[in-house]
């Protein structure tokens, strides 16, 4: 007898297919959209549980299950955070009230902001929506946090290197310090991207690991020659400029 196939593993394994990175944008882009232009709790329930399902079902398998559960737990708290928020220092909204809370006098600068008072069922039911729509926003949040990558050092970790370039270089150091760090580690990322150590998505051959270790040499590099002239020019002893890359 003919072994009958299981349609259920199949329609399973179809399913799991990992989509292609634009596909992930647009649809999140779209939940994201949608949530934030609604005030209707059931809808945005409804999104929450859509982009869920979605994000469970079709990233990955072997994608970690951390992600998901990060975003679920932080969704959570921002709900709880803002019906928290609401209750103690929130608009007294008129309504069924819940319960009353001892009211904290405040001088007449303050006026618009209370301290405890009467909560009604109203004004939690707005807090639930505010907090919501955020939270489903997260929901779909790690399809972006490329969990199918996890452990295979084959990231590009050329924005992370530029990102902290940046905010070297936003800095408030007197010194130039930070901004001369900042400089050397933009030139040394986009010139070992130039030369071809890059990852696998730009073309390269390269794991995060060597790139890293490029600019990394890189910037030693820099910071050597920077710190033989400003040794020679600026301090008769011999050591280094205050300014120089060599302390960094």
């Amino acid at each position: 007898m003919a072994a009958v196939p299981d349609v259920s593993r199949e329609r399973r394994a179809a399913t799991a297919r990992s989509l292609h990175p634009a596909a992930w944008w647009v649809w999140a882009a779209a939940v994201a959209a949608a949530a934030m232009l609604t005030t209707n709790p059931f809808l945005l329930a409804a999104l929450g549980a859509v982009a869920v399902y979605t994000v469970a079902a079709r990233r990955p398998r072997d994608a970690a299950a951390v992600p998901l559960v990060l975003f679920l737990r932080l969704g959570l708290v921002v709900i709880v955070l803002r019906v928290v928020l609401q209750v103690l220092f929130g608009d007294r909204l008129a309504g069924h009230e819940l319960f009353a809370l001892p009211q904290v006098p405040l001088p007449s600068w303050a006026a618009g902001v209370s301290i405890g008072g009467p909560v009604t069922a109203e004004s939690l039911l707005l807090a639930f929506d505010e907090g919501l729509q955020p939270a489903v926003v997260m929901a779909e949040a790690p399809h972006g946090t490329a969990p199918s990558l996890l452990g295979k050092n084959v990231a590009n970790p050329m924005g992370m290197v530029l990102a902290c370039a940046a905010a070297l270089g936003h800095a408030n150091d007197p010194s130039g310090r930070s901004a001369a760090m900042a400089s050397a580690i933009r030139e040394a990322m986009l010139g070992a991207a130039g030369d071809g150590v890059r990852t696998f998505d730009l073309g390269g051959g390269a794991s995060t690991t060597e790139v890293v270790d490029e600019v990394i040499r890189r910037i030693g590099t820099t910071a050597g020659g920077s710190g033989e002239e400003s040794s020679r020019g600026s301090r008769p002893n011999g050591r280094d400029a205050p300014g120089s890359l060599d302390n960094v």
